[in-house]
């Protein structure tokens, strides 16, 4: 592979890495804002979802993966060791962000909006 392919496999499994943390980040601030909603107003307390972001949250989500699993792939066929664990991890955090956006939108404390 030439130095110039090698370093676009690079910068792919970098913008993965930040894209997933991107969104785990996210998750975790909406799963904060349930958590003081709860604390602060007991079973009174919801958080809004819309659709349309979860509409586009999703769509960058299914980027993400593909992204991750793209440079996978071609760190694999290049015996880049390190590189693939880092794609994993970037894949890994994606999916831990849209499962855990799942959740949050299936609980109790999200009322959904259009």
């Amino acid at each position: 592979m030439a130095a110039f392919a090698r370093s676009g496999l690079y910068a792919g499994t970098i913008a993965a890495l930040l894209l997933g943390g991107a969104l785990l980040l996210l998750v975790l601030e909406r799963v904060h804002a349930a958590g003081l909603q709860w604390f602060k107003f007991g079973a009174a307390g919801h958080i809004t979802l819309s659709q349309s972001t979860s509409h586009m949250f999703y769509g960058i989500l299914a980027g993400t993966v593909t992204l991750s699993g793209a440079c996978y792939v071609l760190a694999r066929r290049e015996a880049l060791r390190g590189l693939t664990r880092v794609t994993v991890l970037a894949g890994g955090m994606a999916v831990s962000a849209g499962l855990l956006y799942f959740l949050l939108g299936a609980s109790q404390f999200n009322v959904w909006r259009a």
